[in-house]
């Protein structure tokens, strides 16, 4: 399953933040679940099945060519799509033995800046 999430969300009703580790770190707690609560509620759109194991690929999108340290997205946006499925039910716990791998493919230039995300079923493994 293939889905895309916004980097950019709204920290209060007229500042927007992005999914960056620079950013998450300094949120106050309260500003932290918010986004995280909002994040979720975003995920709640797509059917996700329920996985025994998963392999996790992650594609960073940016409207421009600024060099940036792809960690510092994937790391918070990993944190709170992990969490999203697992109380969701559709995955036991989001350790090692449940998400078996990660990929993190090239930054892709695109229209707006966002994360793709697949997730395959690992349970072969």
């Amino acid at each position: 399953m293939t889905i895309e999430i916004p980097l950019h969300w709204n920290k209060t009703k007229t500042k927007q933040t992005s999914l960056s580790m620079n950013n998450y770190r300094n949120w106050h707690y309260q500003t932290s679940n918010k986004i995280k609560h909002d994040v979720s509620n975003y995920l709640l759109q797509f059917e996700f099945p329920k996985y025994d194991k998963v392999h996790i690929n992650y594609t960073l999108v940016f409207k421009d060519k600024v060099k940036r340290d792809i960690m510092n997205f994937v790391a918070v946006v990993d944190k709170f799509f992990l969490d999203h499925l697992v109380n969701a039910g559709s995955l036991v716990d989001d350790n090692y033995l449940y998400v078996r791998s990660y990929t993190i493919n090239p930054v892709i230039i695109g229209d707006e800046n966002k994360i793709i995300i697949e997730v395959i079923n690992d349970s072969k493994r």
